[in-house]
Formats: structure tokens, C-alpha cells, sequence
């Protein structure tokens, strides 16, 4: 990151054609080109409206889950109802109260320019996570960091979403 996408993942279930069993999502932005249309200019907010705009407008001619596209394009009260049993199986504990799989408050390091050298938290919900996965050292991914802090109408996702 920036030169890759960043990558992101469901960790919540979720029922969508877009996204496998595994969480990971059919998204363009999160592939590098020729396949995909990573772009080094976009930020990690760039993705999380994308992932947001998918949530909310799924992509049934570019199924990761054949079976689910069909359902919600000839099916679509039946995938409505799916989808709804699963969100209240996986998402909620109790209908309307996010369910938390973490109990103590997140812990990371900030740096003397107010941008987190490990990880950020955003909204309580998403975690970017600014180590390099292949070399283990934490990279500086202060710019997105601060934008996502200072970004006042930052959409809060509905489901739990891991970021590397």
C-alpha cells in the first residue's frame, strides 16, 4: 500500500454474492490492474465506500457465490429473507445491538504526529492494520490515518471488516 490495494476481508458472515464463505470480496479497486483497478491515488476511505457501495448494490454478474447471485436475481424476497436470518445469526446479538467479539478496548501506538505506527481504529468497527505482513515492520500509513480521523461523515460499515 499504496502501490497494491490493501487487503480486506469479512471476518462477520455474510450472505452476498460478492463476498465467499471465507470474506473475501469481488471487488475491482481490490485487485491490481490488468484484472483489477487499483489505482495508487486511492486511499483506505476510497475502499471502505467502495466495499459500503457493494454492500448496498450487489454485483450478481460478477458472483464469487454463483448459487447467491442466481438467488438474488430471480429470488430476491427469498435472498432478502436469507440474508436478513443471516444478519441477525452472525452481525447481532440481540436485534438493533452490533454483536463485539473483543471485550477489552483495542490497543495501538501513536506517533508524535498523532498517526498510529501499528494499527488505527476506525469508528470501532474496522481495523487497519499498517504492518507489512511480509517483513512483520510496521510501514507509515499516516496520511490515510489522519484522513479517516479527520473525516467527520466516515460511513460506518455493518459488518466487522479486517484490513492488511
Amino acid at each position: 500500500y499504496p502501490f497494491q490495494p490493501p487487503k480486506v476481508q469479512f471476518l462477520t458472515p455474510i450472505y452476498h454474492p460478492n463476498i465467499d464463505n471465507a470474506g473475501r470480496i469481488c471487488l475491482d479497486i481490490l485487485k491490481m490492474p490488468p484484472k483489477g483497478g487499483w489505482k495508487p491515488s486511492w486511499n483506505v476511505l476510497t475502499v471502505l465506500k467502495s466495499v459500503q457501495s457493494l454492500m448496498a448494490e450487489p454485483n450478481p454478474d460478477d458472483p464469487l457465490m454463483a448459487e447467491i447471485s442466481e438467488q438474488f436475481k430471480y429470488q430476491r424476497e427469498e435472498f432478502n429473507t436469507t440474508a436478513e436470518r443471516w444478519t441477525k445469526k452472525h452481525a447481532v446479538s440481540n436485534v438493533g445491538n452490533p454483536t463485539t467479539e473483543r471485550q477489552e478496548p483495542l490497543k495501538f501506538e501513536v506517533n508524535d504526529s498523532g498517526c498510529s505506527n501499528l494499527s488505527t481504529v476506525i469508528e470501532n468497527r474496522a481495523l487497519v492494520d499498517t504492518t507489512n505482513n511480509e517483513t512483520n515492520v510496521p510501514v507509515s500509513k499516516c496520511h490515510a490515518s489522519k484522513r479517516l480521523a479527520e473525516h467527520d461523515g466516515f460511513p460506518r460499515p455493518t459488518k466487522v471488516v479486517k484490513y492488511q
